[in-house]
């Protein structure tokens, strides 16, 4: 090589007495060789990438130092195309063409890929969330969804048989498609087909398996797959089989132990989310026994069967049926049941469905799954969601039960009291919601409390359609009303009733928020008012899970429909939720609490002592 050939050159010249030129050209071939040696490096290293995208995860988990130079990398690389963007005018489109620019050339969602799963969960988290990115750049993060580069297929089918602890997945499955279904950042999905004999013959050797083992059931299905085989059995069962990368739990172990200090960091400085107290620690470990059962495939497997348990007397809403048989720590074989991706309008409106009709089931499942059963999927991100013509409009799919959390008695009563208590615009009702969601710190101010959420009710700054919808019915009550209050006001006191109703309805529309506006407290004021009351909150870790699946499911149903919102769309489903006898036993009690306040706003009544002589009894 040259930088060789130079340094053969300088060695030749110290012998002949030229030190000087032989130290000049000795740092000339070391510096050449050096070049080369990089250059070598950088080529091996675009090469391991285009084969394989995932292919530094390891050797960033063992070299942090490595991944935080990636980090500064890509920081230098895409701010001046963000700082541009974001100084650039809307109104020509200028800073929407730079945004998506740099979308496209930074290759942000490549470089979350290179970085690790726990990078690009992250990314899929914030591709979900619209009020975080401009679109453009949501767009370019969309693909970490469900297109992470797959690996080799021929590599996923000896995992499989691994996973198995079988010499090969044809001793198990009629065939196994090497092409992946969709790749994502713990695994890949590939299709296969299963025979019927031979999940009998598994199922049957499981049950019988008072360990639980799964080589028993994985020999079994073998035999019978073999023996299926000789006897020429027919068509067999599409499943589909998803398979686990390697090395994710060293991975994990180094990840999340850097992420385990950040955390305690955090608490050792007290840092709070918009003025909140946040047990960082506490929700980092919540976090790690989640990350870790993502991937044991067994306890997905679980998830997956407890859903479907639950929703098994709802038509609209389903997921794979798994074959826990077979599924391992590393596999898991399930039902092929391929769908529609959810935010794939064009062919969602090709194909009939009901853009609206399924938000509002995303909705509704949501509800249920908090509220009702208190266990639900907390990575409803769009590659998680498909839909299929299982009923009309459209049946929703749910895939990937790997992160699932579960709630309490108290918290499911907590979301549901809620979402009623915004739709009822009841600040009591909402602050008792709160504390029954483990939300409040002992000892806080109820009264202030409950003034800074009237505040957010009045000014609109905390508004619901399913409120707004409520209003518009209570209006149009408006004239009965007024009619009857006339009736009541001639049989006493005019000008006295007169001076009371004009309180009385002053005050209301001081508190109503449809009359919020000129004169009502403004959002300004609203939100200085949340800031002082933050420091009465906590969140508890099972509840960050649940603002996480908020999040992505909102994004989910404004792609489905730009109109949707979660209360309003959950908020029919609300006394079938709660069930008769509550339902009614709350609406009285609520009844009760409005019409506390009229008879207050009405004035006291007049003393016995001091009660005034009848009108006739002045005439005379």
């Amino acid at each position: 090589s040259p930088g060789a050939s130079v340094i053969l050159a300088a060695a030749g010249l110290a012998l002949g007495g030229r030190r000087d030129l032989a130290l000049a050209a000795l740092g000339v071939g070391s510096c050449a060789l050096f070049a080369m040696h990089f250059r070598a490096s950088r080529l091996a290293l675009l090469e391991r990438r285009s084969k394989d995208a995932t292919s530094e995860w390891g050797r960033f988990a063992d070299k942090p130092g490595a991944r935080t130079r990636a980090l500064l990398s890509g920081l230098v690389r895409t701010a001046p195309l963000v700082l541009r963007a974001k100084f650039a005018r809307e109104e020509n489109g200028k800073a929407s063409e730079l945004r998506r620019a740099a979308g496209e050339r930074l290759a942000v969602a490549e470089e979350l890929i290179r970085l690790g799963p726990t990078y690009v969960k992250i990314g899929q988290i914030v591709s979900c969330r619209d009020n975080l990115l401009p679109v453009e750049y949501l767009v370019a993060l969309a693909r970490l969804q469900d297109r992470v580069p797959a690996f080799d297929g021929a590599r996923a089918a000896a995992l499989a048989a691994e996973a198995m602890g079988c010499g090969s997945v044809d001793e198990v499955f009629l065939d196994f498609d090497t092409t992946p279904l969709a790749a994502a950042s713990l695994g890949q999905v590939h299709r296969a087909t299963l025979s019927p004999r031979a999940l009998a013959a598994a199922e049957a050797a499981k049950a019988g398996d008072k360990a639980g083992a799964s080589s028993g059931a994985v020999g079994a299905a073998a035999a019978a797959t073999a023996s299926g085989a000789e006897e020429g059995e027919g068509a067999g069962l599409p499943v589909a089989i998803k398979v686990q990368r390697e090395g994710l739990r060293t991975i994990y172990d180094k990840d999340l132990g850097l992420l385990s200090k950040m955390a305690s960091m955090l608490d050792k400085f007290k840092v709070g989310v918009s003025g909140a107290e946040q047990r960082w620690l506490e929700l980092f470990e919540e976090c790690s026994v989640v990350l870790y059962r993502e991937i044991d495939y067994r306890d997905e497997a679980e998830n997956a069967q407890r859903f479907k348990r639950d929703f098994e007397e709802l038509d609209w809403v389903t997921t794979p049926k798994v074959y826990g048989a077979l599924s391992t720590e590393r596999l898991l074989v399930m039902e092929f049941l391929p769908g529609v991706k959810v935010t794939d309008v064009e062919e969602l409106d090709r194909r009939g469905f009901d853009r609206r009709a399924i938000a509002s089931r995303l909705a509704k499942a949501y509800l249920y799954q908090f509220a009702k059963f208190g266990f639900f999927n907390a990575d409803p991100h769009p590659g998680n969601l498909a839909v299929d013509d299982g009923v009309p409009g459209g049946r929703l799919i749910m895939y990937d039960f790997g992160q699932a959390c579960e709630l309490d008695e108290t918290q499911r009563i907590g979301v549901l009291e809620t979402i009623q208590s915004i739709v009822d615009l009841d600040p009591a009702a909402c602050v008792q919601a709160f504390e029954k969601l483990g939300v409040l710190r002992p000892g806080y101010d109820a009264a202030q409390l409950e003034a800074m959420v009237g505040l957010n009710f009045a000014s609109g700054r905390v508004r619901s359609k399913a409120s707004r919808s409520k209003e518009e019915d209570q209006q149009g009550n408006a004239a009965e009303e007024k009619k009857l209050s006339a009736e009541l006001a001639a049989e006493a006191d005019t000008r006295r009733l007169e001076a009371q109703t004009a309180r009385a309805e002053q005050a209301e529309a001081s508190g109503s928020m449809s009359e919020a506006g000129e004169g009502g407290p403004s959002m300004s004021a609203a939100s200085e008012a949340s800031k002082q009351a933050m420091g009465d909150f906590v969140m508890p870790a099972q509840l960050a899970f649940v603002a996480r699946a908020l999040a992505q499911m909102e994004g989910v149903g404004r792609a489905l429909d730009p109109d949707f919102e979660f209360i309003a769309a959950a908020a029919p489903a609300i006394p079938e939720m709660q069930g008769a006898t509550t339902y009614v036993s709350d609406y009285l009690t609520k009844m009760g609490r409005k019409l506390s306040k009229f008879l207050a706003k009405m004035g006291p009544p007049t003393s016995p002592g001091k009660k005034e002589p009848p009108a006739q009894a002045e005439s005379s």
